[in-house]
């Protein structure tokens, strides 16, 4: 996995070419309401519906309805659908398109931010993440999604 510093292409250009750290470049551009929203993405609040855990930010009772009518009732299958994240579209409006690096850093970092967050919201379960590009034909539309799973011994 790169590092941060790497990820971000313009650290060695300030100061002349003497370079910054990231901290300090956050002190220079950065905006509390994009942290806040970066936060709230990152460190979700999720919630828990007939058997499945969503994104509380995405979960609609009439899609988890129509889903539900659609897979047979499998929760799974639900939960991986409502939940999936096209990271991409995060930065839609962007004037620079992320690198496939980049958004797998991102990726990645999610992925262990919302583990750690399902764990301690829901000890008694575990989730599966899946990291996959829906369309071939566009490498940088990575998306994450995830599903629980019952952990043994849980009736």
């Amino acid at each position: 996995m790169n590092s941060p510093d790497d990820l971000i292409p313009e650290l060695p250009l300030w100061n002349n070419g003497k370079g910054i750290n990231i901290d300090s470049w956050i002190g220079c551009l950065g905006q509390h309401e994009h942290a806040i929203g970066y936060l709230a993405r990152f460190w979700p609040k999720f919630v828990e519906h007939e058997g499945g855990v969503f994104l509380g930010t995405k979960f609609n009772e009439k899609n988890f309805n129509g889903f539900m009518a659609q897979t047979n009732g499998d929760v799974a299958s639900v939960e991986h659908v409502l939940n999936h994240i096209h990271l991409f579209d995060w930065f839609a409006s962007s004037p620079k398109a992320p690198t496939r690096a980049q958004l797998l850093y991102l990726a990645e970092t999610l992925r262990d931010a919302w583990s750690t967050k399902l764990a301690r919201d829901f000890p008694r379960r575990r989730f599966v993440f899946d990291l996959y590009h829906e369309d071939p034909n566009e490498p940088d539309d990575l998306v994450i999604s995830f599903h629980s799973e019952k952990a043994e011994g849980v009736g």
